[in-house]
């Protein structure tokens, strides 16, 4: 079972964690610049980003941006569309990406906490579903097995965003940012969750192997005593 991690392990977990625990701080820090970086250009200098997704398509316009500026937003604009209509604004100035995927990267730094502090297991979808409460965990372990439960709770996180996207992109109707960043907590702190687990399952599997080895290893003198 995955029972919650108590308070007084917080220290222990996060020591054991290292790889995972620098995920989370380099996520932290982009973040932060996501929010920090048009408070550091001049009103209206990052504006009319509009663009396509998966694309650089405003280069040339964060030329004119200092190194740090001009690395955030590029990075940005890799990943997003980076529409003004579906982006905050502050200082005049728009976020390097939508509110939706701002609200992702918040939360799913949530998720890979939930992953750091839950308890380790070599599988990655017991990890996963060890994380609902108790009365969810056990019935739909029973029904569905761990496999299929950490599906179902992956696919419910992103439900919201599909329903919100596809809603947008078949109708006229155009949702807003307050609702993009709603949608975007659960599929944000489940993507974070499936990271954070698949380093802890990872780990979890590599120190359980070791331990059998050294096992393994400390019966040959036996063994041979015997004989």
């Amino acid at each position: 079972m995955c029972a919650p991690v108590r308070l007084s392990e917080a220290p222990q977990r996060l020591a054991q964690n290292r790889t995972l625990l620098i995920v989370l701080i380099l996520n932290l820090l982009w973040t932060a610049s996501l929010f920090l970086v048009p408070f550091t250009l001049p009103p209206g200098e990052a504006a009319g980003l509009d663009g396509n997704a998966n694309l650089v398509d405003n280069y040339g316009h964060y030329t004119s941006y200092p190194p740090y500026q001009q690395a955030i937003y590029v990075l940005g604009d890799f990943q997003c569309h980076q529409m003004g209509a579906r982006s905050m604004w502050f200082n005049g100035n728009q976020m390097p990406i939508d509110a939706r995927m701002t609200s992702m990267y918040v939360f799913a730094s949530f998720g890979i906490l939930t992953a750091i502090f839950a308890r380790p297991t070599p599988w990655l979808s017991e990890g996963v579903t060890g994380v609902l409460p108790r009365r969810l965990r056990v019935p739909l372990r029973a029904r569905l097995g761990n496999v299929w439960t950490a599906v179902l709770l992956l696919g419910l996180a992103v439900v919201p965003v599909a329903i919100d996207g596809f809603y947008q992109l078949l109708t006229p109707y155009e949702s807003t940012n307050l609702t993009r960043v709603l949608t975007g907590i659960p599929s944000g702190w489940a993507g974070g969750l499936f990271l954070g687990m698949m380093f802890v399952s990872l780990q979890q599997f590599e120190k359980q192997r070791q331990e059998a080895l050294r096992s393994a290893l400390a019966e040959v003198p036996r063994r041979v005593e015997t004989q």
